[in-house]
């Protein structure tokens, strides 16, 4: 005889976004906040400062913005496959949490720090040598 299946309900969802959203939400807080410090001082320099600090500062906020449209899904899907109105079941619920966690937010994360690193290099080398680096997929919010 079945008995009645185990909480888990908001309990549960509100832990897990305790744990999980402090620490890539501080560190792209702090990132911004140092970018917008160099900004101010590479525009009283101009020049190639200048630009190399808007597209780096272009790249930081859509790199953010992808990070919380990531998350979003995320916790969408979790929802989705979770949820008394899911479309998959499975025994244990949490099954999902690892699932979408390894796709979906470790591939923005990872991906977008590759990305970013290999931005860096790339920006480093260009301005060295006095000249603009654009990010092709930044989106241009300054």
């Amino acid at each position: 005889m079945p008995g009645p299946k185990p909480d888990t309900g908001v309990k549960y969802w509100l832990l897990y976004l305790i744990l999980w959203a402090p620490v890539p939400l501080l560190n792209w807080v702090a990132l911004v906040i140092v970018e917008f410090s160099l900004r101010e001082s590479a525009r009283r320099t101009g020049g190639p400062a200048e630009a190399n600090s808007r597209n780096a500062l272009n790249w930081v906020l859509t790199w953010g913005l992808v990070n919380v449209l990531a998350a979003a899904l995320h916790f969408g899907l979790l929802f989705a496959l979770t949820g008394d109105g899911g479309s998959i079941g499975s025994e244990d619920p949490l099954f999902w949490v690892p699932v979408t966690t390894a796709s979906l937010l470790g591939l923005t994360v990872i991906g977008g720090g590759i990305t970013t690193l290999v931005f860096m290099i790339v920006g480093a080398v260009k301005a060295a040598n006095g000249r603009v680096f654009h990010p092709r997929i930044a989106i241009p919010f300054i």
